[in-house]
């Protein structure tokens, strides 16, 4: 019972007002990138398929997860939601600039050499 209710949890977290609008945005994104590069309809087709089939799994298996370890961890459930309250809240505090975290605030500059290659 508990992995159905989690499978519906990720399809509706899919579903969802933050993450479906994102889905048009880059499947018309990466319909535009194949059309200027020449790229077959079929293979930027499969490409946005398989965006979405991994993007609606990555989710789905999210909330099975939580779930798993949501019944696994009996009485420890009430201190784990208390503990990731208190987490939730201190990375609010390092957002907000009230406090700092030296591993949080690292910078990386990642430079690629040569060209981009899109869809590959």
């Amino acid at each position: 019972m508990n992995v159905a209710v989690a499978f519906g949890a990720g399809v509706l977290s899919f579903l969802s007002p933050c993450v479906l609008p994102l889905v048009p945005a880059f499947l018309v994104d990466m319909a535009g990138e194949a059309a200027l590069a020449g790229t077959a309809r079929v293979r930027t087709l499969a490409h946005g398929i398989a965006f979405v089939l991994g993007f609606s799994l990555v989710f789905t298996l999210l909330w099975v997860a939580l779930a798993l370890v949501g019944a696994l961890a009996g009485e420890m459930a009430y201190w784990l939601q208390r503990v990731g309250g208190l987490f939730l809240v201190v990375l609010g505090m390092q957002m907000l600039g009230l406090i700092r975290i030296p591993v949080l605030a690292r910078e990386l500059d990642l430079r690629l050499e040569g060209r981009a290659t899109g869809l590959s």
